[in-house]
């Protein structure tokens, strides 16, 4: 089982994962399941980063068929004047299209390195594909998370606020959720770079969980008895 959170911010988008990998007969492992592709061509250049729920290597062949795509994708959208959040959803039907991608739930960030545009985030599930903003896959379709995502969904997040606001719903899911455990991986695109949180940050955000669980009990506890 996989948690998997998408948000997209003002001038970024957030992604975070958990860190479980689960095989047939329980064996089970730790890996970083975003993955990142800086992509510098001659004519054009870009970042696509991406976190899933399913098999990790199927994860890893649909992330090559985009970077493989992805120019012929920004040529198509020049020479038609289409927007390039368009021509982009329509490569990604193509591509989740294939058998292989059936299963498949991913998040994806697009990014340039010298911003040319803004990052942006598209939820795919199987061949459906559409724009994200507060989004969870795998075992972010649980109560729990879904619960927790709708009421975070009320607010826009900074590019200081959202990972950790990301970390806690992966959190939650390593304590509730069957299947997933591990500190949570996040990653930040932002001012033309992609990067995961580095173990500093990741600690620094683990001493704050307790405080978020408490601050909750207690708004929870001050409206059932006023």
């Amino acid at each position: 089982m996989t948690v998997g959170i998408g948000f997209q911010c003002p001038g970024a988008v957030v992604l975070a994962a958990d860190r479980q990998i689960t095989k047939e007969g329980g064996l089970k492992w730790e890996q970083c399941k975003i993955l990142c592709a800086n992509l510098v061509r001659p004519n054009w250049s870009a970042i696509v980063a991406c976190t899933y729920a399913h098999d990790p290597d199927t994860a890893a062949n649909l992330l090559d068929d985009i970077t493989n795509e992805f120019g012929v994708m920004l040529q198509r959208a020049k020479e038609e004047g289409m927007f390039l959040s368009r021509a982009v959803k329509e490569m990604l039907e193509e591509i989740f299209s294939q058998k292989k991608a059936r299963d498949m739930e991913m998040l994806i960030a697009f990014g340039h390195p010298t911003n040319q545009w803004s990052p942006f985030l598209v939820k795919t599930r199987g061949s459906k594909v559409r724009e994200g903003i507060r989004e969870c896959i795998g075992a972010g379709d649980s109560s729990v998370l879904r619960y927790m995502s709708e009421l975070m969904g009320r607010f826009q997040f900074t590019v200081e606020e959202a990972p950790l606001a990301a970390f806690y719903l992966v959190s939650l899911a390593t304590r509730f959720v069957d299947r997933c455990d591990f500190d949570p991986d996040v990653l930040i695109m932002f001012n033309g770079k992609a990067e995961i949180a580095n173990a500093q940050i990741i600690e620094k955000a683990k001493e704050k969980m307790p405080g978020f669980d408490d601050r909750l009990a207690a708004s929870l506890w001050s409206m059932l008895t006023t």
